[in-house]
């Protein structure tokens, strides 16, 4: 499924075509969103008897877009001697958080007078979401209610279920004429080379902007926003495009929430919402660049961590959650408001650590306390189903709702199968999870040292002991020197290979011996295939190239595989992992890196990744990875209780290979640093241009 051509400020988002219109056809995401309902799913022009085809587009921003289109020829056209190409059309289309602007422009480019008719047809549905997903059946009847106000305004107005309501008002340049059709016309007379123009702005209820308004600040605001980032130069064009349109991505989908708190909205289009796992880990990716971005996610999580049980929604006490909406048929008491995920949980007490780590920040150490604590107390009163001191999930749902599994591969059931291609018995406990949850129960010990909890702190580095012991004996037993995928219902090992054992290198549960097998393994090429790590291995019975979490490669996965080798020094492994990844961001189409794409093999796919339909694009994790990769190589690690920031830097070893790279800004604590890495090969050179604040910077070897 191809989504289209994506703008996004805020809550408002947009999708259209290759001609920049929304055609409201069936199983379409075209069309202009406020959260989660769709107020227009078809916004459309036409000119007369014209055909128009596309000729250029620049769709690389969130605030604004402009498509460039010409009349084609027709030989049986009614004005013969008209020629193809003689009429420029230009649609110019800006967002800001408040409305959407639309601005068409017409030049004649021929030697004959034309008079046309310029129509728009505007078709308000007011979808939720969900039924656009196809995840619940539309409405039969929305009433909405329609009043010309003026010769160039139009309010639109909907009063839905449990009082919802929606509205929004167009005003145009121009006054307008309605068909019996119900299209709006503009009746055009242009004489050559002369130029007709119109535009309409949609207001969602908090005033209206221009094309120029929404533009000017959409430029200020992701410069603002880009400035707040460490800023990162190499010598490699190709390199620093990918990376300033993945930053770019990023703040397209960082969405404020209420004071003090916002989100990374997951994916356009089906994701535009605060999905917990996705923030996170997000956020982890891009702490070294500006970890003033998890403050306010952290806030976020928090704000929603669960407060009583509730079956239907499963939120526990503590729990963190895995989506939430609003929208006329979405309820905090029914999915897809919901806690049904295991990991966001652990993976909240991690990045608070991470962010500890970076900022020193005991402030907000001191307000996130009781979440640390309650996240914890949920991970061994309500995540641990049996008491043996892993976190499992049942199957309550039974797989209604695609949820069979409550790990980040929850979209596809077989994503989590034994080497017969069979789904585990529940409850299953992850390996990955375990790994989130030592780290979690490590985080949280310094953390409560930190604010002088000592009791506390030897409770939970007892648990974390404990932990490791019971997992290296349950999760070893694989003969190829990796770990289990998970447990079953009754504590056998599943014994298939996926990206799923690489996240346990994020805490130090994995014993040393086996962490440098684990990096041979995932570098063979049943798993590695040149661009990323495969979410399952080619040997596996569920593996297919083209399946969303059953053999496609998961940028933020790989990602976190690289940063975990790096972690647990297996330097070589990580350089290669991470190299490929840069290399797979410089190739996609407007250096956008999406979702996931297949697991086909680099030898066999021309030297390219293979883009697969429907993965969402923008989307969160994915634009973070290739900041990850970049940390990974850096080789950065904080530790703001000791005042020191080390780097072990490599360079990129694929075909991306800059042999410069220049960090300026880069905070810590109350200071920051700017320094450049140079060279070739394993001769570096480290240059520091700069450094205020109180800390130690230390440059270490890396053991290529």
């Amino acid at each position: 499924m191809d989504y289209g051509h994506v703008m996004k400020e805020g809550v408002l988002y947009a999708l259209f075509d290759d001609s920049g219109s929304a055609t409201g056809l069936p199983n379409s995401f075209h069309g202009i969103y406020k959260s989660n309902t769709r107020y227009l799913d078809r916004i459309e022009w036409s000119l007369g008897d014209f055909e128009f085809t596309p000729i250029h587009r620049d769709t690389r921003s969130g605030y604004f877009h402009r498509y460039i289109l010409t009349n084609r020829h027709d030989p049986d056209f009614r004005f013969q001697s008209f020629p193809g190409h003689a009429l420029q059309l230009t649609v110019e289309k800006g967002l800001s958080d408040r409305s959407y602007a639309e601005r068409l422009t017409l030049t004649n480019l021929s030697e004959h007078r034309i008079e046309e008719e310029l129509t728009f047809l505007f078709r308000f549905d007011f979808s939720d979401v969900a039924e656009v997903r196809g995840m619940l059946p539309a409405e039969e009847q929305r009433r909405i209610e329609t009043k010309i106000e003026t010769e160039r305004m139009i309010h639109v107005a909907y009063d839905g279920k449990d009082g919802f309501h929606a509205e929004a008002t167009l005003q145009f340049t121009r006054p307008f004429a309605i068909s019996k059709e119900g299209r709006l016309q503009f009746f055009v007379a242009l004489e050559p080379k002369a130029c007709f123009e119109v535009e309409v702005s949609i207001d969602f209820g908090c005033g209206a902007t221009s094309v120029a308004e929404a533009t000017t600040e959409g430029v200020e605001e992701y410069r603002q926003w880009c400035g707040s980032c460490a800023q990162i130069e190499t010598d490699h064009a190709t390199l620093n495009a990918a990376l300033a349109q993945n930053l770019n991505d990023l703040r397209l989908l960082h969405t404020p929430a209420q004071s003090g708190r916002a989100f990374f909205a997951a994916g356009v289009p089906q994701f535009v919402a605060s999905f917990g796992r996705d923030s996170i880990l997000t956020c982890f990716s891009l702490a070294w660049l500006n970890h003033e971005l998890c403050r306010a996610v952290l806030r976020e999580l928090a704000q929603h961590q669960g407060r009583v049980s509730r079956s239907l929604s499963e939120e526990q006490p503590g729990k963190i959650h895995h989506e939430i909406r609003y929208g006329e048929r979405f309820s905090k008491d029914s999915y897809p408001y919901t806690y049904a995920s295991i990991d966001a949980t652990p993976l909240f007490v991690m990045l608070i650590d991470e962010y500890f780590a970076w900022s020193g920040d005991r402030d907000l150490l001191s307000e996130m306390m009781p979440a640390i604590t309650a996240a914890l107390e949920w991970c061994s009163a309500y995540g641990d189903l049996d008491g043996d001191g892993f976190l499992e999930y049942d199957n309550p749902k039974e797989g209604r709702l695609g949820l069979t599994h409550r790990g980040w591969k929850d979209g596809e059931p077989l994503s989590v199968s034994d080497s017969a291609g069979r789904i585990p018995a529940h409850p299953i406990a992850m390996v990955e999870f375990q790994g989130y949850y030592h780290a979690a129960l490590k985080g949280a010990a310094r953390l409560m040292r930190v604010c002088g909890h000592e009791c506390e702190a030897n409770d939970f580095e007892q648990t974390a002991e404990s932990l490791r012991a019971s997992f290296r004996r349950s999760f070893g037993h694989d003969a190829q020197g990796t770990l289990a995928m998970a447990l079953d219902g009754a504590k056998r090992p599943v014994l298939s290979i996926g990206s799923n054992q690489g996240h346990c290198l994020l805490s130090d549960l994995v014993e040393p011996e086996r962490i440098g097998l684990m990096a041979l393994r995932f570098l063979e090429e049943d798993m590695y295939n040149g661009f990323g790590i495969r979410t399952l291995s080619t040997k596996a019975l569920a593996y297919s190239p083209y399946r969303y979490q059953r053999g496609a490669v998961w940028p933020h996965d790989t990602a976190f595989i690289a940063w975990g080798l790096k972690s647990r020094a297996q330097d070589r492994a990580a350089q290669r992992i991470a190299s490929g990844l840069l290399d797979a961001a410089t190739l996609f189409p407007d250096y956008r890196m999406p979702e996931y794409f297949a697991g086909i093999d680099r030898s066999q796919s021309g030297d390219r990744p293979v883009p697969l339909p429907g993965a969402c694009l923008p989307q969160a994790w994915a634009a973070a990875s290739p900041f990850l990769a970049l940390r990974t190589l850096l080789g950065l690690l904080p530790d703001a209780q000791k005042r020191i920031l080390t780097l072990r830097p490599s360079l990129p070893s694929g075909s991306v290979n800059p042999h410069r790279i220049t960090v300026r800004n880069l905070r810590f604590l109350d200071g920051s640093v700017d320094f450049t890495v140079e060279g070739r090969g394993a001769e570096l050179t480290t240059h520091i241009d700069r450094k205020d604040g109180n800390f130690e910077f230390r440059v270490e070897p890396c053991s290529l």
